[in-house]
């Protein structure tokens, strides 16, 4: 028999009822997944974040972590935290960190991962903070789905050429049979490289598949700093542009993506300050709110996640009327 059948099983649950303040801000470690790791276990947790980070402290502060309901597993590129270290160092940007981790845990992958750049805020995700997402995110609803607000399209005659020839040039060559047919009409998905993923769906290829496509963003010959000016001219800039690009089809999704039937289109507003509704995007093409709509139990049992989302709503303006076609937004 298995030695995990009597096993007791991996929770978040902590005294005040949820997971909330058991992420070490020094070491890098999660106690829940360390927990399910070191049993052979991480596949029995139903999510997990993948975090990547540089420098020390960390360029974007993590405490966004402890104000969420899902264990993490942090990749920085500083070296001497342990397993968390990526041992090349600063390079290959996020997506080094999101290969490493598929081949590391290869064998024993959370039911579905959440691979993320670190920050809380940025402007691809407008109003959304990352710890909103993750207390109200619809996981179990999607096998893939963006966790970014802003759409991206690539096109042969949209956006800048250079980016097209790069999609050309790396297509096949990188993505072998593995992505199927070039897209020829284009590639429309959010942009920016933030998204939750099934196992299932990073199983679909072989961990070679993944091995091949970590030593092109770890190889330190290579420069992967973003320039503009370089593109098409610097590869491992073109690298982090080709990839930005094609996840969502590396993971089953079809190379268009109808974003206003997967996301919404919708000036959203904020579900944990009803009180004082504040506006999450101005823009309607910059909608989550199919995707961000399912407040996780966990959060509404814990009293530090309550207190959390009640001090945060003293601190926020009610948001202006939006205007519409019929009149105001209400």
């Amino acid at each position: 028999s298995s030695e995990f059948e009597t096993a007791p099983p991996i929770t978040n649950t902590t005294d005040d009822g949820i997971r909330y303040g058991r992420f070490d801000h020094e070491t890098l470690e999660d106690e829940t997944f360390n927990q399910a790791m070191h049993a052979g276990r991480l596949k029995d947790l139903e999510m997990v974040l993948v975090v990547t980070t540089y420098g020390w402290p960390p360029r974007f502060p993590l405490q966004w972590i402890e104000r969420q309901p899902f264990p993490a597993f942090v990749s920085t590129k500083v070296q001497g935290k342990g397993i968390h270290s990526e041992p090349w160092g600063n390079i290959g940007q996020e997506d080094a960190t999101y290969f490493r981790f598929i081949t590391m845990f290869w064998d024993d992958l959370p039911e579905r991962i959440v691979f993320l750049h670190g920050h809380n805020i940025a402007w691809h995700q407008e109003k959304y903070k990352m710890e909103y997402i993750m207390r109200n995110i619809c996981y179990k609803e999607h096998y893939y789905a963006s966790v970014n607000a802003a759409p991206a399209t690539r096109h042969p005659k949209l956006g800048r050429k250079n980016e097209w020839d790069i999609l050309k040039k790396y297509w096949y060559k990188l993505g072998g049979r593995e992505l199927g047919p070039f897209p020829k009409n284009g590639l429309e998905e959010k942009c920016c490289a933030q998204f939750m993923v099934h196992r299932d769906r990073i199983l679909r290829h072989p961990k070679s598949f993944y091995e091949r496509h970590l030593r092109e963003m770890s190889d330190k010959k290579k420069s992967y700093k973003r320039n503009m000016n370089k593109m098409g001219k610097d590869v491992g800039f073109d690298l982090v542009l080709f990839y930005e690009s094609i996840w969502h089809v590396m993971w089953g999704e079809k190379p268009k993506i109808n974003m206003d039937r997967k996301y919404g289109k919708c000036n959203d507003y904020n579900l944990e300050t009803k009180a004082q509704p504040t506006l999450m995007n101005k823009n309607t093409d910059r909608c989550l709110k199919k995707l961000v709509h399912c407040p996780v139990p966990l959060c509404q049992e814990s009293p530090k996640c309550r207190a959390e989302v009640e001090h945060q709503a003293t601190f926020i303006r009610p948001a202006k009327p939006v205007p519409t076609k019929k009149g105001l937004l209400s």
